[in-house]
């Protein structure tokens, strides 16, 4: 849900917890808390409560309107059943709103039709907004505007399960979950000059990439410069470095993409060591190969395998999750009986015998004064067991305090690390190591030379140190010199569709951490999670000229900025008809070819917003392809605010009106709430139909019976607040393969050059108006400053093509730029010299002005 406090009663969140300048009114909002375990707040806005300070003064100060205050709004994450905190957060006398986001939270208008350039001509005879006519004149392209998409997304979320997440020397692994899509596949980021990435390349990567024909995983693990992943079928899957043969392919050779375990199946657990593996097998016996110079791989040998073999002497293994683990050069295995077993190295005592007499094992050896144990985890040269109780017991290499008990004293001995009494999962790599406790917080000790502790410095702990992770972690993951945590967050347990982000921590010389750079972080921060949802390789866009350019996306995104075929269709298809480059003898010409094109992933919402308002200037246009509850994305309060600030900064905001059939002038509660606030200034757009004239697409061919141009299609959203129309389908843009995505192009193999005829639904109609906004701002900006947002839209509901009269639904009329441009212009828009004027019809309030008085706004000169 989101909360708006009142501006007055000055709320804040302060280490998550709500704070107000009157006491009792701290004391309600934490009473509430306390009621509703899980809950959490943070601020909605991505800039500091500074910067948000200054840029509403100086906007107020400019329009001369008093703005919102988007500091008073807050998201809030709810642990349990959202409507009683619902309705006590809005009993405060602190709290001006609190409402719960739609069940279809963000959504991209659906394109309901499947299914060239005509709407590039003239209203008539084709039904066109006339872009031709806006580019012969100086502008018309959209020079010196700057228009930026935002697309509903999505960002790359971690499983749950235990072994979710797995890091390496310098690379790292995920299971990724999706919603109920992408359940099991893989990402991998960080170094990957063995190939560990598994991208079928020896190039690292700093942000997440998908590691191709990877499905149905359910956990990974990572060795030093290997991978490993085992899918729900039971089998076990191997890339990277294999000079070992730890790949387990009966070779050394190593491979940048998956490859499967020889001759193993049955799987239910696995571990990765520095150079070895080892898999627990469903009736409880072990697996193992690669390296063994230590013993291990506990076949009784010190031989390398470059296949399995089996572990002697050991049966009844746990098959839960975390019951094997693997350090530098040793294994660990919990048996049902919770009793524990160790083999390999022991020179620092890892396997809780005296390394003066054995130096190592290669067979199994059970670890004395351990038991009840559920879960192990090895680092370099240390062992931990956490137990049935929630104790945690370490023993081993402690010159680091790696063993959390104080001293760094390195002992042979298993002990219980003080205080770590609610443990959920520990883990370890190199010489540090962490755990998760039930209430979700998370501890780190040892070795911290690289910030990998998460502590803020890089100073060395002996025993558990508090790190700060948002709401908590469900489980870390440790590598050489860093940690990644799996974020937790309330609800997911009962909802697929909740997202986690994964947060990272420590060294990040290879990108390791994920956040699209190569900078070390001694706190824990977010991976960059924003999934690429354009294919900015598509020949019609990767290669714009200057001033315009290549698309800039304003987000760090995860994945290659070129998707795979048929790959997010609907954000290159919105960029493709308004940003195509026009005049290179490829494709589509582009309604606004020389205009700067930006781009962001809407899933931070507000924030989201927020960032296209901030890269934006007056006479720019931010366009949504989002919509919420069936209408439009204002619907949403902190979006309305958004939209009311960008519209005082001289931004225009385009919207869809959504694909929801909606009438916002009914009763539908999501309609009244819309209709119930002052208009926010944006344009919003509803889909018409477009001209019949079409012969090559299956929908507008001229020898089947249509509805009229410009009357509205039946999902369209509709009412009074619709200010306009864009086309519903029939529109040409780039394509991709799938069924009618590349009929403009049915022999083409390659992505980056396909073409199809229907894109649709309002997600098309408003990058239309889109277009037509971008024409009229470029042409007027050549002589003198753009229109307001009002302005604009009241220029083009003045001067459209009018939809029928009979039509009942109200889309409003389709932009004629030509008209427009004549308006303002008193019909001699192409020559120079002449004196523009701009002429607002007021009639009915539409320039916004508290007045209902025809005048002219603005003269210009032209030419």
């Amino acid at each position: 849900m989101a909360v708006k406090f009142r501006a007055d009663r000055d709320v804040h969140v302060r280490a998550g917890q709500p704070v107000a300048r009157d006491g009792s009114e701290t004391a309600a909002l934490r009473d509430i808390l306390a009621r509703y375990p899980g809950t959490v707040f943070t601020r909605s806005q991505p800039q500091s409560e500074a910067a948000v300070d200054a840029e509403r003064e100086r906007l107020e100060a400019r329009s001369g309107r008093e703005l919102p205050d988007l500091n008073s709004w807050f998201d809030v994450s709810v642990g349990g059943d959202i409507e009683p905190l619902l309705a006590e957060l809005n009993a405060l006398p602190s709290v001006e709103l609190a409402m719960a986001r739609p069940d279809h939270a963000i959504t991209a208008p659906a394109d309901p039709l499947q299914s060239t350039q005509v709407y590039r001509t003239g209203v008539s005879p084709n039904s066109g907004i006339d872009a031709d006519f806006a580019h012969a004149l100086p502008g018309g392209k959209g020079a010196g505007i700057t228009i930026t998409d935002v697309e509903a997304g999505g960002r790359d979320s971690a499983a749950q399960s235990f072994g979710s997440i797995a890091s390496g020397d310098a690379h790292s692994l995920m299971v990724a979950k999706i919603g109920t899509s992408e359940v099991g596949t893989v990402r991998a980021w960080g170094a990957g000059s063995s190939g560990q990435l598994g991208l079928g390349t020896t190039t690292g990567s700093p942000v997440f990439m998908a590691v191709p024909g990877l499905t149905d995983v359910t956990a990974v693990a990572a060795g030093a410069n290997f991978s490993m992943a085992l899918k729900s079928d039971n089998t076990v899957w191997t890339w990277g470095a294999n000079g070992n043969g730890q790949l387990g392919n009966g070779t050394t050779t190593n491979s940048t993409v998956p490859v499967q375990v020889s001759g193993l199946t049955s799987v239910t657990a696995i571990a990765a060591g520095g150079d070895f593996a080892v898999a627990v097998r469903s009736d409880g016996t072990m697996r193992a190969w690669g390296a063994n110079a230590s013993g291990q791989l506990g076949d009784g040998t010190t031989t390398q395998r470059l296949t399995p073999v089996t572990v002697s002497g050991v049966s009844g293994i746990s098959t839960a999750p975390g019951a094997v683990a693997a350090g530098a050069s040793h294994t660990l295995a919990v048996r049902t009986t919770g009793a524990l077993q160790a083999w390999g190295a022991n020179a620092s005592g890892q396997l809780g015998r005296d390394p003066a007499t054995t130096p190592s094992s290669s067979t199994a050896l059970t670890v004395s004064g351990v038991s009840g144990a559920t879960q192990v985890a090895a680092g370099s040269a240390a062992s931990y067991a956490r137990l049935s109780s929630g104790a945690v017991w370490s023993w081993g290499a402690n010159a680091s305090g790696q063993l959390g008990n104080g001293t760094t004293t390195t002992t042979f001995t298993p002990a219980a690390i003080p205080g770590l009494n609610t443990v959920r999962t520990v883990t370890a790599g190199g010489s540090a190591a962490a755990a998760t406790l039930t209430d979700h917080s998370v501890r780190s000790w040892g070795l911290n030379s690289s910030g990998q502790l998460g502590t803020g410095g890089t100073t060395n702990a002996s025993t558990p140190t508090s790190v700060f992770v948002s709401q908590g972690a469900t489980q870390v993951a440790a590598g050489a010199s860093q940690m990644l945590a799996v974020e937790y967050t309330p609800g997911l347990d009962t909802d697929p569709n909740t997202q986690t982000y994964v947060w990272a921590w420590g060294a990040n010389g290879s990108g390791q951490l994920g956040t699209g750079n190569t900078t070390a972080n001694t706190s824990p921060v977010r991976s960059a999670a924003m999934r690429n949802l354009w294919n900015t390789c598509h020949e019609d866009v990767a290669t714009r000229p200057a001033p315009a350019g290549p698309p800039v996306r304003l987000q760090v995104i995860v994945g290659s900025p070129c998707l795979p075929a048929g790959g997010s269709l609907h954000g290159t298809a919105s960029v493709g008809f308004v940003a195509a480059d026009d005049d290179n003898g490829v494709g589509l010409n582009g309604l606004l070819p020389e205009a700067r094109l930006q781009l962001v992933n809407g899933d931070d919402w507000q924030g989201s917003v927020a960032l296209a308002r901030t890269n934006s200037q007056p006479g720019d246009v931010i366009w949504f392809e989002v919509s919420v509850a069936g209408g439009p994305w204002e619907i949403w309060g902190p979006i309305y605010d958004e939209v009311v600030t960008a519209t005082a900064a001289g931004i225009t905001v385009v919207q869809p009106a959504g694909n929801g059939s909606l009438d916002l002038d009914g009763t539908d509660p999501w309609a009244e709430m819309l209709m119930g606030r002052p208009d926010s200034g944006s344009i919003i757009v509803g889909a018409g139909q477009p001209s019949s004239t079409m012969p090559w697409t299956e929908e507008c061919d001229p020898a089947d019976p249509h509805p009229a141009p410009r009357t509205v299609r039946d999902f369209s959203t509709y009412g009074t607040r619709v200010d306009v129309q864009g086309w519903g389908n029939c529109i040409a843009s780039f394509g991709g393969l799938g069924p009618g995505r590349n009929d403009l192009t049915p022999t083409e193999t390659d992505p980056n050059r396909m073409y199809w005829s229907n894109m649709n639904g309002t997600s098309g109609a408003a990058p239309m108006v889109v277009g037509a906004v971008g024409a009229v701002q470029g042409i007027l900006t050549q002589s003198g400053p753009p229109l307001s947002p009002l302005e604009i839209r009241s220029l083009l509901k003045r001067t459209g093509a009018p939809q029928p009269a009979t039509d009942t639904r109200h889309i409003g009329p389709l932009p004629d730029i030509r008209a427009a441009i004549n308006d303002i212009s008193g019909g001699v828009a192409a020559g120079t010299g002449h004196s523009l004027t701009l002429r607002s019809d007021g009639a009915n309030g539409q320039l916004g002005d508290a007045t209902t008085t025809n005048r002219p706004v603005r003269r210009r000169s032209a030419g």
